[in-house]
């Protein structure tokens, strides 16, 4: 019956994660409903169930409820000031996790990740969907259908994590030329950098946890340090080169260039809009920001780094609360001896440098492991308390 019950969710889940991935291509109409009203009618409805999944099939003591109804409040704020939901829906996600198998949740992203991927493909093939192309460096780059070449890149990394964590514990060479693959596939034709350097450093991580536990696994507490001091330190570094004028030193300047210019993009933005508290609406594009009275003359503006997204974008509140908690999550999964998923999450904290995929749960569906964290930290609390209640007594 709990079995039942928890498919409910992960339909929910499917549903929501299959419109955002038909969201991200170049589809114009859904039975003569432009897309974006359709993604926005689905919105709704996902919101709605998941309100009733929440309400009718969840239960939640008082204590629990309280701290997650103040939890809440920073992302309802956030989303409210910055017009977009993509923490607010990620966090509904993980307070409607629980008791859900977190390994049951990865499995049906990827498949529902690898059948949206080859439909997408098939409509591309089928000339249902455009081709949008761009060139950089002299090498064309293809999206297949989708909005734009680093929307295929992202959402092969993402099959790609998905598939080494569902083998963790029997990694083949199979699965690793199927990894080696793909970094080849996303190098040529979408030409995604980032996606391509992600997957080659996943691959090598697993590699290496996959020595050190053989052969020293004395090294493995060392090497799951290593990870979570590493996973810090980028967001550290992202959001100090990004407050700094690069461009005034050579050797900072030569960092920007390896990093496609994320850190100098990210500064010009910052100049326009400074850092808010609850989160602002950013337009990065000249002319829009005309039409809402702003004459800042400073063109097309970029924000790809996900950090300093969360910090102009969202707000210094939500950046705090993200930060730190995925940290945690990191540092959690480490005590846990899980060091497959520490590894995944370093590399999206990586991807983090360069995309907005590390906060966003549509791209990024290992956050749904925060669930497991919080509710056994919620457990822990109440099962003190009882403890408490019953020797006062």
């Amino acid at each position: 019956m709990r079995r039942e019950k928890n498919n409910y969710f992960i339909y929910i889940f499917i549903f929501w994660y299959i419109t955002k991935i038909i969201g991200s291509t170049t589809l114009k109409t859904i039975c003569g409903v432009p897309i974006g009203t359709a993604s926005s009618l689905a919105n709704y409805l996902i919101l709605v169930l998941l309100m009733i999944w929440m309400v009718f099939f969840q239960s939640y003591g008082k204590k629990e409820f309280a701290i997650i109804a103040i939890a809440s409040i920073p992302f309802l704020l956030t989303a409210a000031a910055s017009r977009n939901f993509s923490l607010l829906s990620g966090w509904m996600f993980i307070v409607a996790a629980k008791d859900v198998e977190f390994e049951k949740m990865i499995r049906a992203a990827y498949k529902a990740l690898l059948f949206t991927i080859l439909f997408v493909l098939v409509l591309y093939a089928g000339n249902i969907l455009e081709d949008y192309t761009m060139v950089r460096d002299g090498a064309v780059r293809r999206s297949l259908g989708f909005v734009h070449p680093n929307q295929l890149g992202v959402r092969l990394f993402q099959l790609i994590a998905c598939h080494c964590y569902l083998h963790r514990h029997k990694m083949k060479a199979v699965d690793y030329g199927i990894a080696a693959a793909a970094a080849v596939f996303v190098y040529i034709v979408p030409n995604s950098q980032s996606a391509c350097m992600c997957i080659v450093i996943l691959v090598l991580l697993v590699g290496a946890g996959s020595l050190i536990g053989r052969y020293a696994q004395g090294m493995l507490s060392f090497y799951g340090k290593g990870l979570a001091a590493a996973a810090a330190l980028l967001n550290i570094l992202s959001i100090v080169l990004s407050l700094t004028d690069v461009k005034r030193n050579a050797f900072l300047q030569q960092i920007d260039a390896w990093m496609s210019y994320r850190f100098s993009h990210s500064f010009e933005v910052l100049q326009v809009y400074g850092i808010p508290l609850w989160g602002q609406k950013v337009l990065l594009i000249e002319e829009e920001r005309r039409k809402m009275g702003m004459t800042d003359g400073a063109g097309r503006l970029y924000l790809d780094n996900a950090y300093m997204t969360l910090l102009i974008k969202y707000g210094i509140v939500s950046y705090l609360i993200f930060s730190v908690a995925y940290l945690l999550l990191v540092n959690y999964c480490r005590m846990k001896k899980k060091y497959f998923i520490v590894s995944i999450l370093l590399v999206y904290a990586l991807y983090g440098v360069m995309e907005n995929a590390v906060f966003m749960m549509s791209h990024n569906v290992f956050l749904l492991a925060f669930a497991g964290m919080m509710y056994e930290r919620l457990s822990r609390m109440k099962d003190e308390e009882l403890r408490l209640g019953r020797w006062r007594r």
